[in-house]
């Protein structure tokens, strides 16, 4: 009987099912204490209760008067720049990948950002030296083995 390679999925797949499932349904993992959870909340409540009673500033009146430093400001926070990988792609894997011409594909890609241009360029250096650790061990391999004979 000839086993076709969609059968084989098929039956690899039940398997690793079974498998997960077998392993999920007992675990301790998966479970928790409800009353620990509102014992925490309850924690917090007190909290509320203690800030309402005492008059100090809700969250409100903070964004109102606008006391708190203009760094630490809620609305500032999404005006920051986020980091973006050119691509999707971090700039590391570019330089790992791709060698010199990743790293000028992460700094063009980026639009110039020299943080993904140098993160390419440790990537660059790590696919180096790990290339160049695996050809010593080669070289080396192959010393021992034809000075045997």
């Amino acid at each position: 009987m000839k086993t076709t390679p969609l059968k084989f999925l098929v039956v690899l797949s039940l398997l690793l099912a079974g498998v997960i499932n077998s392993y999920a349904d007992g675990s301790a993992d998966f479970k928790y204490d409800r009353g620990a959870i509102e014992a925490d909340f309850a924690g917090l409540s007190e909290l509320e209760q203690l800030v309402e009673s005492k008059n100090f500033l809700s969250l409100s009146e903070i964004k109102d008067q606008e006391s708190l430093l203009e760094s630490f400001s809620i609305n500032n926070l999404a005006s920051t720049p986020m980091i973006e990988d050119p691509l999707g792609i971090p700039g590391f894997w570019w330089g790992c990948i791709m060698g010199p011409l990743g790293i000028l594909m992460a700094y063009v890609l980026s639009d110039n950002d020299k943080y993904q241009a140098r993160q390419a360029l440790t990537g660059c250096i790590v696919n180096g030296a790990v290339s160049a650790g695996i050809a010593v061990v080669y070289y080396l391999w192959i010393l021992t083995y034809f000075s045997v004979y």
